[in-house]
Protein backbone atom coordinates (compact mmCIF):
# COMPACT_ATOMS: atom_id res chain seq x y z
CA UNK A 1 0.00 0.00 0.00
CA UNK A 2 1.25 3.51 -0.67
CA UNK A 3 -0.20 6.69 1.50
CA UNK A 4 -0.96 9.86 0.45
CA UNK A 5 -2.76 13.43 1.84
CA UNK A 6 -3.60 15.69 -0.32
CA UNK A 7 -2.70 19.59 0.15
CA UNK A 8 -3.70 22.81 -1.14
CA UNK A 9 -6.09 26.12 -0.29
CA UNK A 10 -9.55 25.15 0.38
CA UNK A 11 -11.88 24.92 -2.54
CA UNK A 12 -8.91 24.07 -4.72
CA UNK A 13 -10.68 20.58 -5.90
CA UNK A 14 -8.97 18.32 -3.43
CA UNK A 15 -11.96 16.44 -2.28
CA UNK A 16 -13.39 16.79 -6.01
CA UNK A 17 -10.32 15.30 -7.06
CA UNK A 18 -9.81 12.31 -4.95
CA UNK A 19 -14.06 11.42 -5.74
CA UNK A 20 -12.39 11.37 -9.44
CA UNK A 21 -9.98 9.12 -7.91
CA UNK A 22 -12.09 6.54 -6.04
CA UNK A 23 -15.88 7.58 -6.61
CA UNK A 24 -16.61 7.55 -2.70
CA UNK A 25 -17.56 11.23 -1.51
CA UNK A 26 -15.46 11.31 1.73
CA UNK A 27 -16.86 14.70 3.44
CA UNK A 28 -19.18 12.64 5.88
CA UNK A 29 -19.71 15.63 8.89
CA UNK A 30 -22.85 17.20 8.45
CA UNK A 31 -21.50 20.79 8.53
CA UNK A 32 -19.03 19.58 5.96
CA UNK A 33 -21.41 18.95 3.46
CA UNK A 34 -23.93 21.90 4.23
CA UNK A 35 -20.31 24.40 3.96
CA UNK A 36 -18.79 22.64 1.02
CA UNK A 37 -15.38 22.16 2.53
CA UNK A 38 -13.17 19.22 4.22
CA UNK A 39 -13.48 20.04 7.95
CA UNK A 40 -11.90 16.53 9.32
CA UNK A 41 -9.52 14.16 7.89
CA UNK A 42 -11.14 11.88 5.17
CA UNK A 43 -9.88 8.68 4.22
CA UNK A 44 -10.67 6.59 0.82
CA UNK A 45 -8.61 4.25 -1.37
CA UNK A 46 -8.49 3.16 -4.99
CA UNK A 47 -6.62 0.39 -6.89
CA UNK A 48 -4.45 0.10 -9.64
CA UNK A 49 -3.75 -3.19 -11.03
CA UNK A 50 -1.71 -4.76 -7.48
CA UNK A 51 -1.35 -1.49 -6.24
CA UNK A 52 -3.28 -0.08 -3.29
CA UNK A 53 -3.14 3.90 -2.86
CA UNK A 54 -4.64 5.10 0.22
CA UNK A 55 -5.33 8.87 0.78
CA UNK A 56 -6.10 11.25 3.44
CA UNK A 57 -8.32 14.03 2.18
CA UNK A 58 -6.91 17.31 4.73
CA UNK A 59 -9.11 20.33 5.37
CA UNK A 60 -7.72 23.58 3.04
CA UNK A 61 -9.06 25.92 5.39
CA UNK A 62 -7.14 27.83 7.63
CA UNK A 63 -9.19 27.36 10.88
CA UNK A 64 -8.44 23.62 10.60
CA UNK A 65 -4.56 23.79 9.98
CA UNK A 66 -4.03 21.75 12.78
CA UNK A 67 -6.01 19.12 11.37
CA UNK A 68 -4.27 19.08 7.96
CA UNK A 69 -0.84 18.66 9.33
CA UNK A 70 -2.22 15.69 11.55
CA UNK A 71 -3.01 14.31 8.01
CA UNK A 72 0.68 14.70 6.76
CA UNK A 73 1.66 11.68 9.38
CA UNK A 74 3.80 9.30 8.18
CA UNK A 75 2.79 9.68 4.75
CA UNK A 76 4.44 8.59 1.70
CA UNK A 77 3.56 11.80 -0.28
CA UNK A 78 1.13 14.31 -1.07
CA UNK A 79 -1.35 14.88 -4.23
CA UNK A 80 -0.73 19.04 -3.77
CA UNK A 81 -3.84 20.70 -5.60
CA UNK A 82 -3.92 24.11 -7.34
CA UNK A 83 -6.99 25.61 -8.92
CA UNK A 84 -5.44 26.93 -12.48
CA UNK A 85 -7.83 30.13 -12.39
CA UNK A 86 -6.99 31.36 -8.55
CA UNK A 87 -3.35 30.54 -8.74
CA UNK A 88 -0.84 29.66 -6.12
CA UNK A 89 -2.48 31.19 -3.13
CA UNK A 90 -0.88 32.40 0.52
CA UNK A 91 -2.96 28.86 2.00
CA UNK A 92 -0.32 26.94 -0.94
CA UNK A 93 2.53 28.53 0.45
CA UNK A 94 1.53 27.82 4.02
CA UNK A 95 0.65 23.77 3.17
CA UNK A 96 4.00 23.62 0.66
CA UNK A 97 6.23 24.81 3.37
CA UNK A 98 4.76 22.64 5.62
CA UNK A 99 5.12 19.94 3.61
CA UNK A 100 9.19 20.84 2.71
CA UNK A 101 9.88 21.43 6.54
CA UNK A 102 8.43 17.89 7.77
CA UNK A 103 11.14 16.50 4.43
CA UNK A 104 8.30 15.05 2.13
CA UNK A 105 9.52 15.13 -0.97
CA UNK A 106 7.53 13.32 -2.97
CA UNK A 107 4.46 15.21 -4.56
CA UNK A 108 2.09 14.98 -7.30
CA UNK A 109 0.92 18.60 -8.32
CA UNK A 110 -2.85 18.70 -9.63
CA UNK A 111 -3.88 21.80 -12.14
CA UNK A 112 -7.53 21.55 -11.19
CA UNK A 113 -10.40 23.40 -13.33
CA UNK A 114 -8.74 23.54 -16.40
CA UNK A 115 -12.06 23.15 -18.45
CA UNK A 116 -12.88 26.57 -17.13
CA UNK A 117 -9.73 28.53 -18.46
CA UNK A 118 -9.79 30.49 -21.79
CA UNK A 119 -6.38 30.46 -22.28
CA UNK A 120 -3.56 27.52 -22.32
CA UNK A 121 -2.79 27.31 -17.95
CA UNK A 122 0.47 28.67 -16.52
CA UNK A 123 2.98 26.25 -15.07
CA UNK A 124 5.89 29.10 -15.37
CA UNK A 125 5.95 30.07 -11.85
CA UNK A 126 5.27 26.56 -10.16
CA UNK A 127 8.15 25.94 -12.39
CA UNK A 128 10.39 28.46 -11.45
CA UNK A 129 9.86 28.00 -7.60
CA UNK A 130 10.03 23.77 -7.62
CA UNK A 131 13.53 24.33 -9.92
CA UNK A 132 14.89 25.98 -6.96
CA UNK A 133 14.02 23.45 -4.51
CA UNK A 134 16.50 21.01 -3.59
CA UNK A 135 15.97 17.43 -3.19
CA UNK A 136 12.26 17.79 -4.46
CA UNK A 137 10.68 15.11 -6.40
CA UNK A 138 7.78 16.06 -8.14
CA UNK A 139 5.37 15.76 -11.29
CA UNK A 140 2.79 18.61 -12.50
CA UNK A 141 -0.70 17.38 -13.92
CA UNK A 142 -3.52 18.86 -15.41
CA UNK A 143 -6.66 18.15 -14.30
CA UNK A 144 -10.69 18.64 -15.43
CA UNK A 145 -13.14 16.28 -13.93
CA UNK A 146 -15.59 16.57 -16.85
CA UNK A 147 -12.82 15.32 -19.32
CA UNK A 148 -10.08 13.97 -17.61
CA UNK A 149 -9.21 10.12 -17.80
CA UNK A 150 -9.56 8.05 -14.70
CA UNK A 151 -7.25 5.11 -15.48
CA UNK A 152 -4.91 7.72 -16.70
CA UNK A 153 -4.53 9.19 -13.39
CA UNK A 154 -4.36 6.41 -11.40
CA UNK A 155 -1.73 5.18 -13.65
CA UNK A 156 0.21 7.62 -13.02
CA UNK A 157 -0.28 8.42 -9.57
CA UNK A 158 0.79 4.24 -8.74
CA UNK A 159 3.79 4.90 -11.16
CA UNK A 160 4.92 8.42 -9.64
CA UNK A 161 4.72 7.00 -5.88
CA UNK A 162 6.17 3.13 -6.85
CA UNK A 163 9.56 3.77 -5.28
CA UNK A 164 9.04 6.71 -2.98
CA UNK A 165 7.80 5.33 0.42
CA UNK A 166 9.45 7.21 3.19
CA UNK A 167 11.71 5.75 6.21
CA UNK A 168 10.20 6.92 9.63
CA UNK A 169 10.22 5.41 13.09
CA UNK A 170 8.12 2.48 13.83
CA UNK A 171 4.50 4.18 14.88
CA UNK A 172 1.45 4.94 14.16
CA UNK A 173 -0.56 8.21 15.44
CA UNK A 174 -4.14 7.83 16.10
CA UNK A 175 -6.64 10.19 13.89
CA UNK A 176 -9.53 8.80 14.75
CA UNK A 177 -11.05 6.91 17.84
CA UNK A 178 -14.54 5.63 17.78
CA UNK A 179 -16.72 3.08 18.78
CA UNK A 180 -18.56 0.99 16.30
CA UNK A 181 -21.81 -1.28 17.01
CA UNK A 182 -20.48 -5.12 17.23
CA UNK A 183 -16.88 -4.36 17.41
CA UNK A 184 -16.12 -2.17 19.91
CA UNK A 185 -13.21 0.86 19.92
CA UNK A 186 -11.45 1.04 16.76
CA UNK A 187 -8.80 3.16 16.42
CA UNK A 188 -7.14 4.22 12.94
CA UNK A 189 -3.85 5.76 11.84
CA UNK A 190 -1.13 5.65 9.20
CA UNK A 191 1.20 3.07 10.25
CA UNK A 192 4.78 3.30 9.27
CA UNK A 193 6.70 0.59 6.64
CA UNK A 194 8.72 -1.47 9.47
CA UNK A 195 5.45 -1.10 12.07
CA UNK A 196 5.19 -4.16 13.63
CA UNK A 197 1.74 -5.33 14.23
CA UNK A 198 2.17 -7.91 16.64
CA UNK A 199 4.40 -5.89 18.96
CA UNK A 200 2.18 -2.70 19.76
CA UNK A 201 2.51 -0.77 22.56
CA UNK A 202 -0.15 2.16 23.83
CA UNK A 203 2.95 5.10 24.17
CA UNK A 204 0.81 7.34 27.06
CA UNK A 205 0.34 4.46 29.65
CA UNK A 206 2.89 2.12 28.44
CA UNK A 207 0.84 -0.77 27.76
CA UNK A 208 0.88 -3.59 25.25
CA UNK A 209 -2.80 -3.32 23.35
CA UNK A 210 -4.49 -6.37 23.66
CA UNK A 211 -5.89 -6.38 19.85
CA UNK A 212 -9.19 -8.25 18.66
CA UNK A 213 -8.13 -7.86 14.72
CA UNK A 214 -6.13 -5.28 12.36
CA UNK A 215 -7.45 -4.50 9.00
CA UNK A 216 -6.24 -2.51 5.81
CA UNK A 217 -9.10 -1.47 3.74
CA UNK A 218 -11.63 -4.46 3.55
CA UNK A 219 -8.79 -6.92 4.79
CA UNK A 220 -7.71 -8.32 7.98
CA UNK A 221 -4.10 -8.38 8.39
CA UNK A 222 -1.37 -9.80 10.68
CA UNK A 223 1.39 -7.65 9.15
CA UNK A 224 2.51 -4.61 7.08
CA UNK A 225 5.56 -4.41 4.63
CA UNK A 226 4.68 -0.70 3.75
CA UNK A 227 3.20 2.64 4.87
CA UNK A 228 -0.77 1.29 5.52
CA UNK A 229 -3.53 2.61 6.50
CA UNK A 230 -4.56 0.69 9.03
CA UNK A 231 -7.63 0.18 11.61
CA UNK A 232 -7.17 -1.76 15.11
CA UNK A 233 -9.84 -3.32 16.95
CA UNK A 234 -9.08 -3.43 20.53
CA UNK A 235 -10.41 -5.26 23.60
CA UNK A 236 -12.70 -3.72 26.15
CA UNK A 237 -10.07 -3.44 29.14
CA UNK A 238 -8.07 -0.51 27.58
CA UNK A 239 -10.41 1.48 25.40
CA UNK A 240 -11.11 4.19 27.56
CA UNK A 241 -7.38 4.92 27.60
CA UNK A 242 -7.09 5.57 23.67
CA UNK A 243 -8.00 9.21 22.02
CA UNK A 244 -6.87 10.48 18.74
CA UNK A 245 -3.46 12.31 19.06
CA UNK A 246 -1.74 9.17 20.73
CA UNK A 247 1.03 7.50 20.03
CA UNK A 248 1.29 3.70 18.93
CA UNK A 249 4.73 2.68 18.87
CA UNK A 250 6.97 -1.25 19.22
CA UNK A 251 8.43 -0.22 22.12
CA UNK A 252 8.36 1.60 25.49
CA UNK A 253 8.22 5.27 25.08
CA UNK A 254 9.61 7.72 27.81
CA UNK A 255 7.67 11.09 27.69
CA UNK A 256 9.18 14.62 28.86
CA UNK A 257 8.66 17.92 29.20
CA UNK A 258 12.04 18.88 27.17
CA UNK A 259 12.38 18.62 23.23
CA UNK A 260 15.91 18.51 21.70
CA UNK A 261 15.32 18.67 18.03
CA UNK A 262 17.69 18.74 14.71
CA UNK A 263 16.64 20.69 12.37
CA UNK A 264 18.78 21.15 8.48
CA UNK A 265 16.94 25.07 8.64
CA UNK A 266 19.22 27.79 9.40
CA UNK A 267 18.05 30.30 12.25
CA UNK A 268 17.57 32.89 9.96
CA UNK A 269 14.41 31.29 8.57
CA UNK A 270 13.15 30.97 11.62
CA UNK A 271 11.38 33.92 14.14
CA UNK A 272 11.64 32.86 17.35
CA UNK A 273 9.50 35.79 18.95
CA UNK A 274 5.61 35.11 19.00
CA UNK A 275 3.40 32.05 20.40
CA UNK A 276 4.42 28.79 18.73
CA UNK A 277 2.92 25.80 18.14
CA UNK A 278 4.97 22.28 17.54
CA UNK A 279 3.02 19.65 15.74
CA UNK A 280 3.93 16.10 16.07
CA UNK A 281 2.11 13.42 14.65
CA UNK A 282 -1.64 13.97 14.84
CA UNK A 283 -1.33 15.85 18.19
CA UNK A 284 0.09 19.23 18.89
CA UNK A 285 0.77 21.76 21.48
CA UNK A 286 1.86 25.80 22.20
CA UNK A 287 5.44 26.04 23.01
CA UNK A 288 6.40 27.79 26.11
CA UNK A 289 9.95 28.55 25.28
CA UNK A 290 12.07 28.27 22.03
CA UNK A 291 15.55 28.42 21.31
CA UNK A 292 17.78 27.64 18.66
CA UNK A 293 21.61 26.88 19.20
CA UNK A 294 24.54 26.06 17.50
CA UNK A 295 25.21 22.51 18.98
CA UNK A 296 28.76 20.47 16.78
CA UNK A 297 27.56 21.59 13.45
CA UNK A 298 24.21 21.10 14.14
CA UNK A 299 20.99 23.50 14.59
CA UNK A 300 19.59 22.22 17.79
CA UNK A 301 16.48 23.20 18.36
CA UNK A 302 15.03 23.63 22.25
CA UNK A 303 11.11 23.24 23.28
CA UNK A 304 9.97 23.46 26.76
CA UNK A 305 5.87 22.18 26.34
CA UNK A 306 3.22 23.69 28.86
CA UNK A 307 2.24 19.12 28.94
CA UNK A 308 5.10 16.10 28.79
CA UNK A 309 4.89 14.59 25.52
CA UNK A 310 5.18 10.82 24.52
CA UNK A 311 7.61 10.76 20.95
CA UNK A 312 9.93 8.94 19.04
CA UNK A 313 13.46 9.64 18.69
CA UNK A 314 13.75 10.51 14.99
CA UNK A 315 10.18 11.82 14.69
CA UNK A 316 9.89 14.70 12.45
CA UNK A 317 8.06 17.42 13.52
CA UNK A 318 6.91 20.60 12.29
CA UNK A 319 6.52 24.31 14.30
CA UNK A 320 4.87 27.04 13.44
CA UNK A 321 5.29 30.43 14.52
CA UNK A 322 1.98 31.94 15.18
CA UNK A 323 2.90 35.44 14.52
CA UNK A 324 4.50 35.76 11.64
CA UNK A 325 3.49 32.17 10.14
CA UNK A 326 7.09 30.91 9.50
CA UNK A 327 7.62 26.71 9.66
CA UNK A 328 10.87 25.19 10.84
CA UNK A 329 10.96 21.43 10.67
CA UNK A 330 12.96 19.09 12.64
CA UNK A 331 13.76 15.52 13.57
CA UNK A 332 13.68 14.68 17.45
CA UNK A 333 17.24 14.24 19.01
CA UNK A 334 15.96 13.23 22.59
CA UNK A 335 13.64 14.17 24.95
CA UNK A 336 14.23 14.68 28.81
CA UNK A 337 12.43 16.17 32.09
CA UNK A 338 16.01 16.95 33.72
CA UNK A 339 15.77 20.48 34.69
CA UNK A 340 19.92 20.55 35.34
CA UNK A 341 20.45 18.89 31.99
CA UNK A 342 18.29 22.29 30.29
CA UNK A 343 20.09 24.43 33.24
CA UNK A 344 23.80 23.18 32.04
CA UNK A 345 22.57 23.11 28.56
CA UNK A 346 21.75 26.83 28.56
CA UNK A 347 25.20 27.38 30.68
CA UNK A 348 27.31 26.13 28.25
CA UNK A 349 25.29 28.00 25.36
CA UNK A 350 25.72 31.43 27.03
CA UNK A 351 29.82 30.75 27.20
CA UNK A 352 30.59 29.24 23.85
CA UNK A 353 28.86 29.77 20.32
CA UNK A 354 28.38 25.71 19.57
CA UNK A 355 27.21 23.38 22.35
CA UNK A 356 29.40 20.76 22.87
CA UNK A 357 27.19 17.98 23.22
CA UNK A 358 28.95 15.02 24.57
CA UNK A 359 29.36 17.62 27.67
CA UNK A 360 25.67 18.67 27.22
CA UNK A 361 24.17 15.91 27.42
CA UNK A 362 26.59 12.71 28.31
CA UNK A 363 24.50 9.57 26.58
CA UNK A 364 23.71 10.60 23.23
CA UNK A 365 21.44 9.22 20.54
CA UNK A 366 22.99 8.25 17.65
CA UNK A 367 21.63 11.38 15.37
CA UNK A 368 24.32 13.58 17.58
CA UNK A 369 27.27 11.14 17.57
CA UNK A 370 29.93 12.39 15.50
CA UNK A 371 30.94 9.53 13.11
CA UNK A 372 34.47 10.09 13.24
CA UNK A 373 34.68 9.70 17.04
CA UNK A 374 35.00 6.41 18.82
CA UNK A 375 32.02 5.84 21.10
CA UNK A 376 30.66 2.89 23.26
CA UNK A 377 27.25 1.52 23.90
CA UNK A 378 25.08 2.35 26.64
CA UNK A 379 22.00 0.94 26.33
CA UNK A 380 20.25 2.37 23.30
CA UNK A 381 22.89 5.63 23.90
CA UNK A 382 26.55 6.38 22.83
CA UNK A 383 28.99 7.70 25.32
CA UNK A 384 32.42 8.78 23.62
CA UNK A 385 35.25 7.31 24.98
CA UNK A 386 37.30 10.31 26.15
CA UNK A 387 34.30 11.55 28.05
CA UNK A 388 34.19 8.20 29.73
CA UNK A 389 37.74 8.70 30.98
CA UNK A 390 36.34 12.09 32.62
CA UNK A 391 33.15 10.37 33.89
CA UNK A 392 35.57 7.63 35.74
CA UNK A 393 37.59 10.09 37.29
CA UNK A 394 34.57 12.49 38.69
CA UNK A 395 33.40 9.19 39.95
CA UNK A 396 35.93 8.00 41.55
CA UNK A 397 37.06 11.33 43.28
CA UNK A 398 33.55 11.84 44.77
CA UNK A 399 32.27 8.38 46.58
CA UNK A 400 31.39 9.80 49.77
CA UNK A 401 29.85 13.04 48.16
CA UNK A 402 27.80 10.18 45.15
CA UNK A 403 26.91 8.08 48.55
CA UNK A 404 25.89 10.95 50.51
CA UNK A 405 23.24 11.84 48.00
CA UNK A 406 22.52 8.35 46.58
CA UNK A 407 23.64 6.99 42.96
CA UNK A 408 20.16 7.80 41.08
CA UNK A 409 20.12 11.63 42.73
CA UNK A 410 23.66 11.88 41.71
CA UNK A 411 23.73 10.50 37.70
CA UNK A 412 20.82 12.10 37.28
CA UNK A 413 21.27 15.65 38.33
CA UNK A 414 25.04 15.95 37.85
CA UNK A 415 25.93 13.61 34.61
CA UNK A 416 22.13 13.85 33.66
CA UNK A 417 21.93 9.81 33.43
CA UNK A 418 18.71 8.02 33.56
CA UNK A 419 18.22 5.09 35.83
CA UNK A 420 17.95 2.17 33.07
CA UNK A 421 21.47 3.49 32.12
CA UNK A 422 23.13 3.24 35.40
CA UNK A 423 24.31 -0.75 35.66
CA UNK A 424 25.54 -0.56 32.26
CA UNK A 425 27.37 2.73 33.04
CA UNK A 426 28.73 1.47 35.86
CA UNK A 427 30.34 -1.81 34.04
CA UNK A 428 32.43 0.09 32.08
CA UNK A 429 34.13 1.83 35.44
CA UNK A 430 36.74 -0.83 36.78
CA UNK A 431 36.40 -1.50 40.33
CA UNK A 432 33.18 0.46 41.17
CA UNK A 433 29.90 -1.22 41.83
CA UNK A 434 26.26 -0.30 42.56
CA UNK A 435 24.14 -1.88 45.36
CA UNK A 436 21.16 -0.25 47.18
CA UNK A 437 21.88 2.91 45.55
CA UNK A 438 25.43 3.23 47.01
CA UNK A 439 28.88 2.56 44.88
CA UNK A 440 31.46 0.19 45.95
CA UNK A 441 34.69 0.67 45.43
CA UNK A 442 36.54 -3.05 45.09
CA UNK A 443 39.79 -2.07 45.62
CA UNK A 444 40.13 -5.00 48.53
CA UNK A 445 40.22 -8.46 46.82
CA UNK A 446 39.34 -9.45 50.15
CA UNK A 447 35.54 -8.02 49.54
CA UNK A 448 33.07 -10.36 48.06
CA UNK A 449 30.31 -8.08 47.01
CA UNK A 450 28.33 -10.88 45.96
CA UNK A 451 28.60 -11.92 49.69
CA UNK A 452 27.59 -8.75 50.67
CA UNK A 453 24.63 -8.27 48.23
CA UNK A 454 23.06 -11.66 49.40
CA UNK A 455 22.72 -10.93 52.98
CA UNK A 456 21.56 -7.37 53.22
CA UNK A 457 19.02 -8.80 50.49
CA UNK A 458 18.12 -10.94 53.72
CA UNK A 459 18.57 -8.03 56.25
CA UNK A 460 15.99 -5.76 53.90
CA UNK A 461 16.51 -2.04 52.82
CA UNK A 462 14.69 -0.46 56.44
CA UNK A 463 15.76 0.06 59.47
CA UNK A 464 13.31 -2.78 60.74
CA UNK A 465 15.83 -5.13 59.58
CA UNK A 466 15.56 -8.99 60.09
CA UNK A 467 17.67 -11.32 61.69
CA UNK A 468 20.16 -13.13 59.22
CA UNK A 469 22.64 -16.30 60.22
CA UNK A 470 25.66 -15.28 58.87
CA UNK A 471 27.44 -18.63 59.73
CA UNK A 472 26.01 -19.68 56.55
CA UNK A 473 28.36 -17.63 54.14
CA UNK A 474 31.97 -18.33 53.92
CA UNK A 475 33.56 -17.06 57.07
CA UNK A 476 36.38 -15.05 55.98
CA UNK A 477 34.98 -12.95 53.56
CA UNK A 478 31.89 -12.18 56.28
CA UNK A 479 35.30 -10.97 58.08
CA UNK A 480 36.55 -8.91 55.41
CA UNK A 481 32.97 -7.13 55.35
CA UNK A 482 33.22 -6.44 58.74
CA UNK A 483 36.77 -5.32 59.11
CA UNK A 484 36.22 -2.93 56.28
CA UNK A 485 32.59 -1.74 57.86
CA UNK A 486 30.63 -3.01 54.93
CA UNK A 487 28.24 -4.61 57.63
CA UNK A 488 28.03 -3.61 61.44
CA UNK A 489 26.84 -5.78 64.27
CA UNK A 490 24.46 -3.64 66.29
CA UNK A 491 23.53 -6.77 68.89
CA UNK A 492 23.49 -10.44 68.66
CA UNK A 493 20.10 -9.86 67.02
CA UNK A 494 21.07 -7.10 64.28
CA UNK A 495 23.32 -6.87 61.59
CA UNK A 496 23.19 -3.61 59.25
CA UNK A 497 25.25 -2.37 56.29
CA UNK A 498 26.96 1.00 55.99
CA UNK A 499 23.53 1.93 53.99
CA UNK A 500 21.74 1.65 57.03
CA UNK A 501 24.41 3.79 59.16
CA UNK A 502 23.59 6.54 56.86
CA UNK A 503 19.66 6.37 57.43
CA UNK A 504 20.71 6.62 61.07
CA UNK A 505 22.91 9.70 60.44
CA UNK A 506 20.01 11.21 58.42
CA UNK A 507 17.65 10.68 61.14
CA UNK A 508 20.05 12.59 63.48
CA UNK A 509 19.96 15.44 61.45
CA UNK A 510 16.44 15.79 61.60
CA UNK A 511 16.29 15.77 65.55
CA UNK A 512 17.73 18.65 67.69
CA UNK A 513 20.94 18.39 69.21
CA UNK A 514 19.39 17.09 72.63
CA UNK A 515 16.76 14.83 71.96
CA UNK A 516 15.71 11.77 74.08
CA UNK A 517 14.53 8.45 73.40
CA UNK A 518 10.75 9.18 72.45
CA UNK A 519 11.72 11.57 69.89
CA UNK A 520 14.17 9.43 68.35
CA UNK A 521 11.17 6.83 67.84
CA UNK A 522 9.05 9.57 66.33
CA UNK A 523 11.15 10.85 63.79
CA UNK A 524 12.93 6.78 63.08
CA UNK A 525 9.49 5.50 63.23
CA UNK A 526 11.28 2.46 65.14
CA UNK A 527 9.56 0.23 67.97
CA UNK A 528 11.72 0.76 71.02
CA UNK A 529 13.45 -3.51 70.14
CA UNK A 530 15.46 -1.34 67.59
CA UNK A 531 15.71 2.05 69.09
CA UNK A 532 17.76 1.75 71.67
CA UNK A 533 20.17 -0.32 70.34
CA UNK A 534 20.50 1.89 67.47
CA UNK A 535 21.33 4.57 69.68
CA UNK A 536 23.66 2.70 71.85
CA UNK A 537 25.11 1.84 67.98
CA UNK A 538 25.43 5.97 67.47
CA UNK A 539 27.17 6.44 71.09
CA UNK A 540 29.71 3.82 70.09
CA UNK A 541 31.11 5.71 67.10
CA UNK A 542 30.86 8.65 68.93
CA UNK A 543 27.68 10.11 66.78
CA UNK A 544 26.01 10.84 69.78
CA UNK A 545 26.45 11.09 73.56
CA UNK A 546 24.33 9.68 76.51
CA UNK A 547 23.85 12.32 79.03
CA UNK A 548 21.60 11.18 81.82
CA UNK A 549 20.15 8.11 82.95
CA UNK A 550 17.00 9.11 81.05
CA UNK A 551 18.00 8.12 78.04
CA UNK A 552 18.69 11.84 77.19
CA UNK A 553 21.64 12.22 74.43
CA UNK A 554 23.44 15.14 72.73
CA UNK A 555 24.26 14.89 68.82
CA UNK A 556 28.31 14.84 68.62
CA UNK A 557 28.42 15.83 64.52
Amino acid sequence: MTVLATAGHVDHGKSTFVNFLTGQEIDRLKEEKIRGLTINLGYTYFKYKNTTISIVDVPGHVDYFKNTIAGFSNVDGIIFCIDSLQGWSKQSEEHFQAIRSLEINNIFFILTKIDLLETPVDKDFLEKKLNSEKFINYTIQEFSYKTSDLEEFQKKIANFFKNNTLKNPNSMWIDRSFTKDGIGKVVTGTASIDFDLNNIYHARTNKLLDVKEIRNTENKIKSITSTSRIAISVKKSIQDDLRRGDLLTNKIVFSGQYIFAISKETNSKFHKKGNSRLFIGTTNQFVKRLEIVNASEKNLIFMELPNKVEILENQRMLIQNMVSNDFVGAKVALVSNNKNLVKKFFKQARKNESIDVEKAFTLLPENLTKRSKNYINIGDRYLSKKYLKLITKKVNENINTINSVGVKNYFYNELFIEEQYFDELIQQIDGINIINNQLFVNRNSGIDLEIYQNVIDEISNDLSVKYVDINRFDKESIKELFMNEYLYRVNKNIIISKEHKLQLIDILEKLPDIFDVSEFKEVSKLSRKFAIPYLEFLDKYLYTSKIDSSGKRKKLV
